[in-house]
C-alpha cells in the first residue's frame, strides 16, 4: 500500500491516511490548469473564489477551511447550519476555527464544538466523522445534501468532483466500492474508489484526507464522501478511496436528530 512523495512511492503493509505524510501538495492533477482546478485563489493568506471554476466556485460555500497557520489546506463540508463531515482519522481540533466563503465573497466562521466518528452497522466507528459547530453557520452558507441513489452499482462510472486540500478539485469517474479487510482504522469503513492510471485525471497526494467528493445532481452538487486513503495495486496504478457517505445516513441522522437536523437527501431521477 502506497502514498507518493515528491520524489519516491514506498510499499507499506497496510493502506495508511492521506494525513500520514508530510504535505507536499494538493491532488496530483494530469493537465493542472489553475483557472480551471482551483476553486479557491489565494493573495497572501486571503482566500477568495475562482470566477473561473466550474461549476460555480459558489455552489461550494458550505466547503471550509481551518482559520490555522499550520492547517489551512484543510476541508471540511457543511451538510447542515450546525454540522460538517470530515475524515475521523485526520479532523479539526475542538475550538479551532472554520472559514466559509458566501457566494458574494463575505467569510463566515464557525467554531468547532464537538468531533465524533460515525459508526457502521456494527456500532463500530469508521474513517467519517461528524462535527458540531457551537453555533450554526450564517445562512449565506449553504450546507450540502447527499445523493442517494437505489443501488452501489448506479453510482459507479458516474462522473464526480474530487477536491484536494489548499482548494483544488479535478474531475474524474466513480469505479467501484469496497470494504477493506485487516486494516485497522479502516476495515470498518464502506468505500468508493477511483483509479489513477495511464488515462485517470487525478489522485490523491498527502494530506486531502477529509476533502469532500461529489456527484451533480440537476447541475447541483450532492456529496458522496470524503477522502481517507490509497493503495498502490499490482499494476502500477493507484488506487483512492473515499468514505460513501450513503452507507451511513441511518447513523448520522441519529446524530444530529438531537439539534433538530437530519441529513439531507436528493434522490434519483
Amino acid at each position: 500500500m502506497t502514498f507518493p512523495s515528491p520524489s519516491r512511492v514506498t510499499a507499506m503493509a497496510a493502506m495508511l491516511s492521506l494525513a500520514l505524510i508530510p504535505i507536499s501538495r494538493a491532488l496530483e492533477i494530469r493537465n493542472y490548469k489553475p483557472r480551471a482546478n482551483d476553486w479557491l485563489v489565494w493573495t497572501g493568506d486571503e482566500a477568495a473564489l475562482n470566477p473561473a471554476f466550474k461549476p460555480s466556485a459558489a455552489r461550494f460555500s458550505g466547503v471550509g477551511f481551518p482559520d490555522q497557520p499550520d492547517a489551512w489546506e484543510r476541508h471540511v463540508t457543511l451538510v447542515s447550519p450546525l454540522h460538517f463531515v470530515c475524515a475521523t482519522h485526520h479532523p479539526p481540533e475542538v475550538g479551532w476555527r472554520i472559514e466559509f466563503i458566501a457566494a458574494d465573497g463575505t467569510p463566515f466562521f464557525g467554531t468547532v464544538a464537538s468531533v465524533a466518528a460515525v459508526p457502521n452497522a456494527d456500532g463500530q466507528p469508521t474513517d467519517l466523522m461528524l462535527g458540531t459547530f457551537a453555533e450554526e453557520i450564517n445562512p449565506a452558507i449553504e450546507p450540502f445534501p447527499v445523493l442517494v441513489l437505489k443501488t452501489e452499482a448506479r453510482y459507479r462510472g458516474r462522473p464526480m468532483l474530487v477536491f484536494g486540500q489548499a482548494g483544488e478539485a479535478a474531475k474524474t469517474n466513480l469505479q467501484g466500492f469496497t470494504t477493506l479487510e485487516n486494516d485497522p482504522g479502516f476495515d470498518t469503513t464502506r468505500f468508493a474508489f477511483f483509479d489513477f492510471g495511464k488515462r485517470s485525471a487525478c489522485t490523491y497526494e498527502s494530506g486531502d484526507s477529509g476533502c469532500p467528493v461529489f456527484m451533480l445532481s440537476n447541475g447541483e452538487p450532492a456529496l458522496i464522501g470524503t477522502a481517507s486513503g490509497q493503495d498502490l495495486l499490482g499494476d502500477g496504478s493507484l488506487r483512492n478511496y473515499c468514505n460513501f457517505i450513503p452507507a451511513y445516513l441511518s447513523s448520522l441522522d441519529a446524530m444530529m436528530a438531537p439539534d433538530g437536523y437530519l441529513m439531507r437527501r436528493v434522490p434519483e431521477r
